[in-house]
């Protein structure tokens, strides 16, 4: 049963906790936690083909520099190239 301040997963469908809630969601909706880990999960895996592709076109000390870096920096960086149209990437 749901209470007032559960809302629905908006991948799932189950109830989720307050503290799970996406406040970027449309009112009544939310992510629970264990949709909010796969979706982490996925977008890191999606990342990882555009940080090899960015790595392998880098000299081996800026390369070298690029992959020290955590994941989240390396896919802003990446990001920031393709707003630019420096690259092309699309999600499938």
């Amino acid at each position: 049963m749901k209470t007032k301040r559960q809302k629905i997963c908006h991948c799932c469908g189950i109830y989720t906790e307050p503290q799970a809630q996406d406040p970027d969601r449309d009112k009544g909706y939310g992510t629970c936690k264990k949709c909010s880990t796969q979706i982490a999960l996925d977008n890191e895996e999606r990342w990882k083909g555009v940080i090899a592709l960015v790595a392998k076109s880098l000299n081996p000390e800026n390369r070298a520099k690029f992959l020290s870096e955590h994941i989240a920096v390396q896919a802003h960086i990446c990001d920031e190239m393709i707003k630019a149209g420096i690259i092309s990437w699309k999600f499938s």
